[in-house]
């Protein structure tokens, strides 16, 4: 029995070993390449699957709460520099005043008047909306009382700000303030800012020397002889005149022109008092370029004998602010 399973066991190798065969040349090969692809498979599946966990992770600040939740005094402060950004790169001029804030509550300040047409924008960073209300501040006896509307501005909060616009002319204030109201639905949610500039960029506090059309005349005191009448007035855009006064002399006008636009004034000359519309018997006309500061232009007029003589003129210009003047008849 035991010679029987020795064997057994010796048919059992010599059988293992002609059935087990050693790789050939090209097997080995394949078996190198099916090794080679499947590592770069595998290294491919983790650096895609390292993307993307890394992608998955990477989460973008937003500018504003999607929840509608209070954002912290930082982002607050965010916000409102994004605002001031975007005012000042839609209003980019010489800025007359500029604020902004975080709305928290109420908000207001004090600003100083300015001659021209204002233009005045607001942007707001955020959620919600927000509206700032100009007002007018008159003179000191009647400041608690007096204080017209002159704007109302609203604008929407957004993660990309767009900037509301508005113009106005301030005309006689003392002062005017912007005062931030309708604001529940930006409250701790977002930034404001506010910017405003001019066709003039002139304060109004220069008004009573600096700015005065009838100072800028230069007048002596008294006047020389064989002057003539002035006049001073408003000019809006459209038509005006002095009404008809009598004149006799060789004369030339001395004229100064607050405003941004042209004043196109016209000598007229009639016969007779009764009726001076009817006969008309010579007229001038003259171009006069309004400034900031007014500066004195003489216009040559010539003699008038004893006639009625009327001064009428007409003001052009793009701005809603309206010009001043003063004229003087003088000797030539």
């Amino acid at each position: 029995m035991a010679e029987r399973i020795e064997d057994l066991f010796a048919e059992f190798r010599v059988a293992a070993v002609q059935q087990v065969q050693p790789p050939g040349t090209e097997q080995v090969r394949r078996t190198v390449r099916r090794r080679r692809s499947t590592t770069a498979f595998a290294g491919v599946l983790l650096v895609a699957f390292g993307v993307t966990v890394t992608l998955l992770g990477m989460s973008a600040r937003p500018l504003s709460p999607a929840t509608g939740d209070p954002l912290v005094p930082a982002g607050l402060a965010g916000l409102a520099r994004l605002a001031q950004q975007t005012v000042t790169a839609g209003n980019p001029g010489p800025a007359l005043f500029a604020r902004g804030g975080t709305v928290t509550g109420p908000w207001s300040r004090r600003e100083s008047v300015f001659l021209g047409e204002i233009d005045f924008q607001l942007a707001c960073a955020g959620t919600g909306t927000v509206t700032l209300l100009v007002r007018g501040i008159g003179s000191s006896e009647d400041a608690a009382t007096d204080r017209p509307e002159v704007a109302r501005i609203t604008a929407v909060c957004s993660a990309e700000p767009v900037p509301a616009r508005t113009s106005f002319v301030l005309g006689q204030l003392a002062g005017l303030t912007v005062e931030l109201t309708d604001m529940d639905s930006a409250l701790d949610r977002a930034g404001f800012a506010y910017r405003a500039t001019s066709d003039t960029g002139e304060p109004a506090s220069a008004s009573s020397d600096q700015q005065n059309t009838t100072t800028a005349l230069r007048l002596p005191d008294p006047l020389p002889a064989g002057s003539g009448w002035g006049y001073s007035g408003g000019a809006a855009t459209g038509l005006g005149d002095s009404g008809w006064e009598p004149l006799d002399g060789d004369f030339r006008l001395a004229v100064a022109c607050r405003g941004t636009g042209t004043l196109r004034l016209t000598v007229r000359q009639a016969r007779s008092p009764a009726d001076p519309e009817a006969t008309v018997v010579a007229s001038k006309s003259y171009a006069v370029a309004c400034r900031y500061p007014p500066q004195r232009q003489d216009l040559v007029v010539g003699r008038v004998r004893d006639r009625e003589v009327q001064l009428a003129w007409r003001y052009e210009s793009t701005s809603a602010a309206p010009a001043d003047f003063s004229t003087q008849f003088l000797p030539r």
